[in-house]
């Protein structure tokens, strides 16, 4: 299951919704194995800590959170996320849950380890501001 997470959001979602966005999402996964049929529910969440202006040199927090409601294991999980013109990757760590992540300049893959029903992984990223950016 790979997530896109989308850069082209309404300014009025956050206040820094061009920066790295609020996005919500699910999606159940449906697949067999061998003769069981495996179904996950996953949900995203992508939010930020930022309120008010970043001044160049700044670095900000988000947070992508991927819960699975279950009943199945999901396996497999991959979310992308693309920085917007301005920020870069300083790092990343998981809170919740475990992976890894891997920025390909500024494109960030997230891979998480399998999640049982009812868990969730929640990976924190850190990035810096190149520029000014105002709310």
């Amino acid at each position: 299951m790979v997530f896109q997470l989308p850069t082209d959001l309404p300014l009025e979602l956050t206040p820094f919704a061009f920066l790295v966005g609020l996005w919500r999402g699910t999606g159940v996964i449906s697949y067999t194995d061998g003769d069981r049929e495996i179904e996950a529910d996953l949900a995203i969440t992508k939010s930020d800590n930022v309120t008010g202006s970043l001044v160049a040199g700044d670095q900000m927090t988000y947070t992508i959170t991927v819960v699975n409601n279950g009943p199945d294991t999901a396996s497999g999980i991959v979310a992308m996320d693309t920085l917007p013109t301005g920020l870069s990757f300083v790092s990343s760590s998981f809170t919740s849950g475990s992976g890894s992540v891997a920025d390909n300049a500024g494109e960030l893959t997230i891979n998480i380890d399998d999640l049982n029903g009812s868990q969730s992984a929640v990976v924190e990223i850190v990035v810096q501001s190149a520029v000014d950016l105002a709310d």
